[in-house]
């Protein structure tokens, strides 16, 4: 086993045991079913969103370090993903406004 797939194999269940609480806690404490299921909605997309930026970074780095020859969908890729990570970065400081 590497290193990294021990430290997947313990952030992975530790990290769904952590947004677990933190929803529990949000439905616990919410005023309303229909506040409750708005605030969970919103933890859920946060969470996919940030998924999606990991996920994205990921291919980045990995389009990068590999040793095959650029051609246009390589380019488009890397080009569409940076796009993708910026619009990102974009709305988080908008919405930090």
């Amino acid at each position: 086993m590497t290193v990294l797939t021990i430290a997947l194999a313990i952030a992975i269940p530790v990290g769904i045991m952590v947004l677990k609480t933190y929803i529990d806690i949000k439905i616990r404490f919410a005023p309303t079913a229909a506040h409750a299921t708005r605030e969970v909605r919103l933890i859920l997309l946060k969470v996919f969103s940030w998924a999606g930026n990991v996920y994205s970074a990921v291919v980045i780095v990995w389009f990068f370090l590999s040793s095959r020859p650029v051609d246009r969908f390589f380019v488009f890729v890397i080009m569409l993903l940076s796009f993708s990570l910026f619009n990102s970065y974009l709305l988080y400081w908008v919405n930090m406004i």
